[in-house]
């Protein structure tokens, strides 16, 4: 009797003041470390995966531990604040303040069921200040204000989340979004975990176990937590299994004859991209490697997509002597010039700051590549055949920018400040050829373990990020004005000419001819079918 009463009493105060004495669950506990690390975090929970129990506990305690707090609760209408965000919030609070009602000039919690916190706002005695907002409202209310911690609950629009980024900005804040992606990838998922790496992974027995739902997870696994291309920002999946208390066995019910993208929808908070991405294969954990890992001895290439109204786009690669290719350089990089692309509304996002241009000449893009190649030997450059061979406006006859590139440019002493760099035109075609072949360099088996015998041809430096963000969200569904298309371009002109790797002993010239252009390939080099 005595056991039962104990037992009795620690599930009372844990119903009724669940702040102090609430269970913590084992995803709370990893959401609170990320709170620490980074300034938001985006949590995708299935159906009763206890996202927004989390998502309150920490609003209250942020308002509860250091007097004067601001902090902002937002949901889609005031209807739905009023019935899902709220009263959750008022549970966490101390049940001395819950039912505290007006005192002094400061103090003010007043509640109803009917109509939630008096004017949607509460104060603590200690100065501490919620206030419940919804999408619904005009732009301006979001303006203004300075907080300590944002929880905006399902739905948000990511114009909103821009804004209210500036909103946690002065104070060093926090913005939490709980969202259960029932409507699919939406513009928000979309910024959050496009191009975004897998951290962690945890086993869904619900779905099929031999096959891999998700890149970067094991087969038979779904994402836990992620890190999107922002650093300070972090995703964790709340899978609907981890709650002792939310019915699991139901959702299992009704999951039943169900597809695979409802159930990684309901039950692990995943939402599957609409449109399908060009290269499934391709896996961060896989075909991504540090760049101390890539080898320095083989054949290097060059590839590049001039822009007109944009900067060029131009990949550095190396093939060693087992036919593996390693990209190893990308410009414009992402470090130095901001991303090439960003989510939006079209399937391949929009321009990023790295497309605008430069205004760089012929001279200057030599100067580039002198610059950043220093004494490495390239075997061959390959250039967009359109765009290398068209007539460039304003300049003799003939001339297009493979010739340009060329001629050497001297000063006025005579000394060569532009020396002639030799690009031959890559193969047209479609854009889905290229694609395909992309794809055969990076396939494997992903359902085995990669060994030498299940192997991708293709490997990517971790520095070439702008080429990362394109392999995972590439789709071609925007044709030839795509935001992606020019870094994915390069690869496709360099892949369909054919690379190859070129030993010591085939480079020496034969037969006493001389060497062929300016970096001492041999004259037998037109042997090869490339």
């Amino acid at each position: 009797m005595e056991v039962l009463q104990r037992r009795e009493k620690i599930i009372h105060k844990a119903q009724t003041d669940p702040l102090r004495s609430g269970i913590v669950l084992d995803p709370w506990k990893d959401a609170y470390r990320l709170l620490e690390e980074c300034d938001e975090i985006l949590i995708l929970g299935g159906n009763r995966a206890s996202k927004t129990d989390f998502a309150a506990r920490a609003a209250v305690e942020t308002m509860v531990a250091e007097d004067r707090r601001n902090v902002w609760c937002l949901h889609s209408t005031l209807p739905s604040s009023i019935e899902m965000q709220q009263p959750v919030v008022r549970r966490y609070l101390p049940t001395e303040w819950r039912d505290i009602g007006k005192q002094g000039q400061t103090t003010n919690v007043r509640w109803t069921d009917k109509g939630g916190f008096a004017d949607q706002v509460f104060i603590l005695p200690n100065g501490s200040r919620c206030r419940f907002l919804n999408y619904s409202m005009q732009e301006g209310v979001f303006e203004g204000g300075e907080l300590d911690l944002i929880w905006a609950d399902e739905l948000i629009g990511y114009e909103l989340v821009k804004t209210l980024r500036f909103r946690i900005a002065t104070r060093s804040g926090k913005l939490i979004i709980s969202f259960t992606p029932v409507k699919g990838y939406s513009m928000t998922v979309k910024e959050y975990i496009a191009g975004a790496k897998v951290l962690e992974s945890r086993p869904a027995p619900l779905l099929d176990q031999n096959r891999v739902h998700v890149p970067g997870c094991p087969p038979g696994e779904m994402p836990y937590i992620l890190q999107p291309r922002q650093s300070n920002a972090r995703v964790i999946c709340f899978h609907s299994i981890w709650n002792p208390f939310g019915g699991y066995g139901n959702i299992v019910k009704m999951l039943e004859g169900k597809s695979s993208e409802e159930i990684k929808i309901r039950a692990y908070g995943w939402a599957e991209r609409l449109e399908g991405k060009a290269f499934p294969k391709f896996n961060e954990k896989v075909h991504v490697v540090d760049p101390k890992d890539i080898p320095t001895k083989g054949t290097r290439w060059v590839a590049c997509d001039p822009g007109g109204t944009k900067n060029w786009f131009i990949k550095w690669y190396i093939i060693d002597d087992q036919d593996r290719v390693w990209l190893y350089r990308e410009w414009p990089d992402q470090s130095q010039y901001g991303e090439w692309a960003l989510p939006g509304d079209k399937p391949d996002g929009k321009p990023g700051p790295a497309q605008t241009p430069l205004g760089m000449s012929i001279l200057s893009y030599k100067r580039l590549l002198a610059e950043l190649e220093g004494d490495e030997e390239i075997f061959e450059r390959v250039i967009d055949p359109r765009g290398g061979g068209a007539e460039v406006p304003n300049v003799k006859q003939g001339q297009s920018i493979i010739s340009m590139m060329e001629e050497e440019q001297t000063d006025m002493e005579g000394n060569v400040v532009g020396p002639a760099y030799i690009w031959y035109a890559g193969p047209g075609g479609d854009i889905e050829d290229g694609i395909t072949v992309i794809n055969d360099m990076f396939d494997y088996d992903d359902t085995q373990p990669v060994s030498a015998m299940n192997s991708p041809r293709f490997f990517v430096s971790s520095d070439c990020k702008q080429s990362i963000y394109a392999y995972s969200e590439y789709t071609g569904l925007d044709g030839l004005r795509g935001a992606l298309k020019d870094v994915v371009d390069p690869d496709r002109y360099l892949f369909k000419r054919g690379i190859l790797y070129v030993d010591d002993q085939v480079m020496q010239a034969t037969g006493g001819a001389s060497p062929v252009g300016s970096f001492g390939r041999s004259a037998r080099y037109s042997d090869f079918d490339l």
